[in-house]
């Protein structure tokens, strides 16, 4: 009876087709594969479908049509049914089966001829059923590639955008799927004219540079095959669209450099990434850090501003600043209303204000960033608000300003316990340790005096070099800390021995170094070395006897211009004593118009001048102090005399 309907039905009508359908459904119901005596039903059926063979006869078209019409609906019972068949008369089944495999690939044909076909909803279905041809029928690899180049360029945008998800869907599930040809159409579209193509562009290349490069999955090969991606996503750093810039931000610190990565795997990851980018991208990178470190210090200088008191000037001053961070965010439209809504936020929250300071200071590391970024969030946003645009930009400015990537106590992580990074990582210090930001360089200097406190075999020369290049930096608290570092590293292993003679002699530069930047005009310099000679290269607390050694070999192992340096600062220093002795002088002399002159020129001028006026009226009313300070310019006064004498008058 069911094999009599199926083949009296009307290939023409709507209604019989239907009811092929459902009796399709039936068959392949439980009720048939598990009937007890499902056997017999079945092998009646495999005798009626003989003469099936020919494929030009009307029944096999009246079948194989029937079965094109419900196809879909009977996917999920198909190979249950096929299998049933083989399991009864194989033999059968194997003569019919080539036929039916003639007769889908002839139909396949006519599907990628539709590829071109003039109505827009048959194009997109036969784009969007791309990536199952691509996956099941690597045959048609060649034929596709022609059909996706011209659809790739169709006016419609939802078949663009179909387009990349059909290819990037096949090459994540295998890449060997997808040919050059067709990742370069995927490529072409990251310039695309509508937004929401060229994201799924980026987003796709992105997705599918994780799996096989950062993830490693295919092999040393196959990451090669694509480690242009990188590059490319980076390039896009340079279109003017505030939402390209945007989401290559993103990319990078989700796909490329993921932050939530234990700190050798991200650290491991980023110092590969930047040895092996081409020039452009490697200036698109840093361009990137710069707009970023731009914005921080703009949010930085808005939580400077909320907390002033409120006044017209301060009001005006704000709405600036929120128009220039506006600037700096997705649909400046609607952003400037939510940035004026933060800055209130943070004028009434001090929780918030404090949070969002230590998230723009230069000391907060990427584990504090994490904190404060996710304490602000969840301050800000409401449970009962599935839907918050607010919040939304919150988290989007957040991300943009947080240090997630690059911090001291990353980078010495990595130098102190992976030696074998010491190459890839000397190369991005070396232009981390040029970088714009004053707190980046300051990083880089900590990160290596730290690995090289340790042990000195965990830094190389050119590590140390970068250190002393900073001695000379523009900002006078990356100097300091280079200085600091230096003298630190020499007392440690030239002073104190440790390491032995060889890495004593390895070091023996940072003295002259040190000397030499007492010809440099800023005071703060010139008085850093002398401290620094007086704690570190010749310590002041040393018994007599060491204190002697150590200065006697210092002096006969400098350099000329070293030497020259450090008689000028001795030179220096009985200059200033004998100034402080006619001080002590003056203010012991009757109170004149004459005497006050000359006590104020005895002073330095510049912020230490009310500092020394004070002093002097100090050593005028406590004979005390006055009469230790007398002993310790005197000339006769001894190192340890003038040691106890400092503590006291202290």
């Amino acid at each position: 009876m069911v094999v009599k309907t199926f083949m009296d039905m009307d290939q023409d009508s709507e209604e019989e087709k239907e009811l092929y359908l459902n009796l399709a459904l039936h068959l392949a119901s439980d009720f048939f594969l598990k009937h007890p005596d499902k056997d017999d039903i079945f092998m009646f059926i495999t005798r009626q479908l003989k003469g099936l063979e020919d494929t030009k006869s009307a029944q096999f078209n009246r079948y194989f049509y029937l079965l094109e019409t419900s196809v879909s609906d009977l996917s999920e019972h198909v190979f249950d049914l096929i299998l049933e068949l083989y399991n009864i008369d194989s033999h059968l089944l194997l003569s019919v089966l080539p036929q039916l495999e003639f007769k889908l690939k002839e139909k396949g044909d006519v599907v990628i001829c539709e590829f071109n076909d003039i109505h827009v909803p048959i194009r997109l279905e036969c784009v969007k059923f791309a990536s199952h041809c691509l996956m099941n029928h690597p045959d048609l690899a060649k034929d596709l590639t022609e059909f996706l180049k011209v659809r790739s360029h169709d006016p419609e945008e939802a078949i663009r955008h179909d387009v990349i998800v059909s290819i990037v869907t096949a090459a994540k599930k295998d890449l060997a799927l997808v040919n050059d040809a067709l990742l370069n159409f995927v490529k072409e579209r990251t310039l695309d004219k509508r937004w929401r193509v060229r994201k799924e562009a980026m987003m796709g290349l992105a997705s599918i540079y994780r799996k096989y490069s950062l993830q490693g999955e295919g092999g040393r090969e196959v990451s090669k095959q694509i480690s242009w991606i990188k590059d490319k996503l980076l390039h896009i750093y340079y279109q003017n669209s505030i939402d390209d810039r945007l989401l290559v931000e993103r990319i990078f610190a989700q796909y490329m450099v993921p932050h939530n990565l234990e700190t050798t795997e991200r650290m491991k990851c980023l110092y590969y990434l930047y040895a092996t980018l081409d020039p452009n991208a490697l200036k698109a990178l840093n361009e990137m850090w710069k707009c970023q470190n731009t914005l921080r210090h703009n949010v930085k200088d808005l939580l400077d501003l909320v907390k002033q008191p409120k006044s017209e000037a301060s009001s005006k001053a704000v709405f600036a600043k929120v128009m220039v961070i506006t600037r700096n965010l997705p649909d400046p439209g609607k952003a400037q209303d939510f940035v004026k809504k933060l800055a209130q936020v943070l004028e009434d929250d001090e929780r918030i204000r404090d949070q969002l300071e230590t998230l723009v200071s230069p000391t907060c590391s990427c584990k504090q960033a994490e904190v404060c970024v996710r304490d602000i969030t969840k301050k800000i946003g409401s449970p009962k608000q599935p839907s918050n645009p607010f919040l939304e930009m919150v988290k989007f400015l957040l991300e943009r300003i947080a240090p997630v990537h690059i911090d001291t106590e990353s980078i010495s992580h990595c130098l102190m316990n992976h030696p074998d990074l010491a190459k890839d990582l000397t190369e991005f210090l070396k232009v981390r340790s040029h970088d714009p930001e004053e707190a980046i360089r300051h990083d880089v200097i900590v990160s290596i005096v730290t690995a090289a406190k340790k042990d000195l075999a965990l830094v190389n020369d050119a590590l140390l070099n970068f250190v002393k290049e900073r001695t000379l930096d523009k900002r006078w608290r990356v100097r300091k800390e280079a200085m600091m570092g230096l003298a630190s590293i020499y007392r440690k292993y030239s002073l104190q021995g440790e390491g032995g003679r060889e890495v004593s002699k390895q070091i023996s530069w940072i003295k002259d170094k040190l000397l030499h930047i007492y010809y440099q005009n800023s005071i703060d310099d010139r008085l850093l070395v002398e401290r620094i000679f007086a704690q570190y290269m010749v310590p002041h607390n040393l018994e007599t006897t060491e204190r002697m050694k150590c200065l006697y070999y210092l002096y006969a192992t400098l350099d000329p211009n070293a030497l020259k340096a450090l008689n000028e600062m001795w030179k220096c220093q009985n200059t200033l004593r004998h100034n402080v002795k006619d001080l002590l002088d003056l203010v012991k002399q009757p109170k004149s118009e004459a005497s006050s002159k000359a006590v104020f020129f005895a002073k330095n001028p510049g912020k230490a001048q009310d500092f020394v006026k004070k002093l002097a009226q100090v050593l005028e009313d406590d004979e005390r102090i006055r009469d230790q300070l007398e002993t310790l310019v005197s000339p006769t006064c001894s190192c340890q005399t003038g040691g106890s004498l400092c503590g006291e008058v202290l």
